[in-house]
């Protein structure tokens, strides 16, 4: 058995090779773990406004969940030179 990759990459035009990152096992790490922490960001913002809306039944309990969660982000924006609007979207 040779040691040569059998599945040829397609050249780049600049002549590196786009997925070369994934062969870092820590970036591997790394990506796995961030989406893992942003999945579960999102299950829990989805379960506090269901648990919320269930306890009260009134959607502008989920709006002021919902600033309360937004605030310490546009607030710690503004002293850390980020405009809120670009840190908002970006979140």
């Amino acid at each position: 058995m040779s040691s040569e990759n059998n599945h040829p990459q397609a050249p780049q035009p600049n002549g590196r090779d786009a997925y070369a990152v994934w062969r870092n096992g820590n970036y591997r790490l790394y990506a796995v773990s961030w989406f893992l922490l942003i999945f579960g960001k999102m299950v829990e913002t989805v379960a506090v406004g269901v648990h919320i809306y269930r306890d009260t039944g009134d959607a502008l309990s989920l709006g002021i969940i919902g600033l309360v969660q937004a605030l310490p982000v546009i607030l710690l924006a503004i002293p850390g030179g980020r405009s809120p609007i670009g840190v908002i979207a970006a979140a």
